[in-house]
């Protein structure tokens, strides 16, 4: 389990490139969710970064690949965070 006191850590190694299912009711965001997990390697297929999906928080669901970077100079991800949230739109658009 990760702890609130962690997170600037964790936050400095790397962005969070993703899709939130933010419903109120846990089973619909599950059922947004289950056709991205089901179909995780072929998102992530020529895609270096990890690329997890999973529910978080009381309800809620994310798909995301974490893409690092260097927070003393957080801009320079920038091309990169668009470049994988092109292509995790476009790999999971027909799926939802």
């Amino acid at each position: 389990m990760i702890r609130r006191a962690q997170l600037p850590a964790l936050l400095d190694t790397y962005i969070s490139v993703a899709l939130h299912f933010e419903a109120r009711d846990r089973a619909a965001n599950e059922a947004w969710l289950k056709p991205l997990a089901d179909h995780r390697d072929q998102i992530a297929a020529g895609v270096e970064y990890p690329f997890l999906t999973e529910m978080w928080g009381k309800n809620w669901a994310s798909a995301e690949f974490r893409v690092p970077y260097d927070a003393a100079d957080p801009m320079a991800v920038v091309p990169e965070a668009v470049r994988v949230m092109h292509l995790l739109i476009e790999r999971t658009w027909p799926m939802i």
